[in-house]
């Protein structure tokens, strides 16, 4: 699509992690889609979502791509981030980024790209996907509150295993 069209990945890649269309999907599912679509125009290896609550370690929430060689890598930029005030700034190590989302009351949040060669700054689009990944963690946590249909206590088994427990 980027050589048929003629507009670069990222520009592409704003516009659709943008859309108000995951507001009607299952969260589970709203949230695969969202990583899924971060990994596919970022040109990371594997995409992942991690929280850690006060007093309890960090611990993955989702993902997306190719399981990470160096998942302890990843972990660790997850600690990193999570258990320092960083704001909502992005940090990067070697071969990661990660963007933390600040939910005011409710559980700290991190997406992580993690790649071996990028060929694409995936920082623009973990900003421009942060507010949709947020909302629909937040609607996670409403449905969850209100005993509604919220996520399942379970790995999906969807593509790439994405998951969600809040």
């Amino acid at each position: 699509l980027e050589q048929i069209a003629g507009i670069p990945r990222v520009v592409l890649g704003r516009e659709v992690l943008r859309g108000p269309y995951l507001a009607q999907l299952p969260v589970d599912l709203a949230l695969h889609v969202q990583l899924s679509l971060l990994l596919i125009f970022s040109g990371a290896s594997s995409i992942s979502l991690w929280t850690r609550r006060v007093g309890e370690q960090v611990r993955s929430l989702g993902h997306a791509g190719e399981p990470d060689a160096a998942e302890g890598r990843v972990e660790a930029a997850a600690n990193e981030v999570l258990y320092r005030d960083t704001g909502e700034h992005s940090v990067a190590g070697e071969g990661w980024i990660a963007r933390p989302l600040d939910r005011g009351q409710l559980a700290r949040v991190a997406v992580i790209a993690s790649w071996v060669q990028a060929d694409v700054d995936p920082e623009v689009l973990l900003e421009t996907a942060a507010p949709q990944i947020a909302a629909i963690l937040d609607r996670a946590e409403l449905l969850a509150a209100d005993g509604g249909d919220g996520p399942p206590d379970r790995k999906s088994t969807r593509l790439n295993s994405s998951h969600i427990t809040i």
